[in-house]
């Protein structure tokens, strides 16, 4: 041994042994593999000789599983797309119980190719359906997760992040109105939270009945309360509420400026709307939009969370009533705060609304549609959302 040279260690020879027997122990399991594997194939063959129908039926009953699964808790989500898939996935069934596909006939009509290649379109179209709805579980949780409430009457409220935005939309817009220019840079420098929901007859019952809220109860114009949104509100009504929540929670709560309101309903989009430019259909509750609450002048509010919310989490901010913000009205942007806070300069005995209401056309509930009201007067189709400040 030279100078340089490490003294053997008492624990090396166990080592080597060990790994003597872990390649033992690797070479059977291989090898005892191989002979499972060698005799499940001809046995699976020979079952699926006998009924060709077991593993595309086995397999297309998952799918009509996971889509009925999808229909039922995610309504909202591409309903047309999911009853069409869901219809197909019916007929097949129909015709692998018909008994009409056998060895024979479909050695004849398409050969063996058939066999060997329908499992896989079968079971291949199951997966990516069942992991659509795994998908959409998943990301119902993690919504789940980021909402909190102050308080067990308090609105449900998530944070939207910190950033920047351009506020207005471009002159080649489709329906833009010259209110909504000149386009310009707004960057909000703190995070804020807002209510995931427009505020609900529920919430604002509580308050009313609390002594808060000015002691009004809107009527609901025979639409029922509950979780329908809160309407007919005067701002200063709704400038009453987020005081009272503000009491009850000693949390800053107050009314969105509308630089914030329209960044979380764009929740980073460009687009005319937070899915895209094409109303779509079953994606907010207007004239146009193809809901089950729409019925144009003759509309009726949707209950809150009725459509999917955006990728801040927020629901209904296309449509449904209109939501009052804090800042006084302004024919344009020009002068407009750029940090996000509220303009508390103008025509301030009137107020921005934004977001549209049920019986809006497309045009009127964009990301960038503006409206105002008379802050003193009550309008059957103006509610509200609350925000909350956020402490670093």
């Amino acid at each position: 041994m030279t100078e340089n040279e490490a003294p053997p260690r008492a624990g090396d020879a166990d080592e080597k042994r060990r790994k003597k027997h872990r390649k033992k122990r690797q070479k059977r399991c291989k090898k005892w593999r191989r002979r499972a594997f060698g005799s499940i194939i001809p046995i699976s063959l020979v079952l699926w000789w006998l009924y060709p129908e077991a593993v595309p039926a086995f397999c297309n009953d998952l799918a009509i599983d996971a889509l009925t699964e999808t229909a039922t808790e995610f309504p909202d989500y591409a309903p047309g797309q999911i009853a069409f898939e869901l219809e197909r996935a019916q007929r097949n069934r129909e015709l692998l119980d018909s008994g009409s596909l056998n060895p024979v006939a479909a050695t004849v009509m398409s050969g063996v190719i058939f066999w060997v290649v329908a499992p896989f379109i079968f079971c291949g179209e199951s997966g990516k359906v069942a992991q659509r709805l795994n998908d959409l579980r998943e990301r119902r949780e993690r919504e789940a997760e980021k909402i909190f409430q102050d308080c067990p009457h308090c609105p449900e409220m998530v944070v939207v992040p910190a950033g920047s935005f351009m506020m207005g939309s471009p002159p080649s817009e489709e329906s833009r109105y010259d209110d909504e220019g000149p386009r310009h840079r707004v960057t909000i420098g703190s995070s804020f939270a807002v209510g995931v929901y427009e505020v609900t007859f529920e919430e604002w019952d509580t308050c009313a009945s609390a002594g808060g809220c000015l002691g009004s109860y809107p009527a609901s114009l025979g639409w029922g309360r509950g979780r329908r949104p809160v309407l007919g509100v005067r701002w200063d009504e709704a400038q009453s509420y987020v005081e009272w929540l503000s009491l009850e929670t000693g949390k800053a709560y107050r009314l969105l400026s509308e630089s914030e309101w329209e960044y979380a309903a764009r929740a980073g989009t460009e687009t005319r709307y937070w899915w895209g430019d094409d109303i779509g259909r079953n994606r907010a509750n207007c004239d146009g939009c193809g809901s089950r609450w729409e019925d144009g002048l003759s509309g009726v509010t949707a209950p809150v969370g009725s459509f999917t919310a955006n990728a801040f989490g927020l629901h209904d901010v296309h449509g449904n009533v209109f939501e009052w913000v804090q800042d006084c009205v302004n024919d344009s942007y020009a002068g407009a705060p750029g940090d996000g806070s509220a303009w508390e300069s103008g025509e301030c005995s009137r107020r921005m609304v934004r977001g549209g209401a049920f019986f809006d056309n497309p045009g009127g509930v964009r990301a960038a549609s503006r409206n105002r009201n008379v802050a003193g007067s009550r309008y059957d189709l103006v509610g509200f959302r609350v925000a909350r400040t956020v402490n670093p």
